[in-house]
């Protein structure tokens, strides 16, 4: 019996939690990466972002309210 996924492309959904997902996204953007999803402007849309860094890589960053982060937010 094959596994259920055998056939199937491998993906792998990184998630970084961060205090400011705009300021985030204005960082990579200025290091070369691009903003494919960005924060939204209304409470609810904006805490989380989809990232590409220059080579291509995908990656989502989150601000996760309630946690704190190191940075005392």
């Amino acid at each position: 019996m094959g596994n259920c996924l055998d056939g199937a492309s491998s993906t792998r959904a990184l998630i970084i939690r961060v205090a400011d997902p705009q300021k985030i996204s204005d960082v990579v953007t200025n290091l070369g990466g691009r903003v494919l999803v960005k924060s939204g402007t209304a409470e609810e849309d904006k805490q989380t972002a989809l990232l590409a860094d220059p080579s291509g890589a995908l990656f989502m960053i989150q601000k996760w309210p309630g946690i704190a982060t190191e940075g005392g937010e």
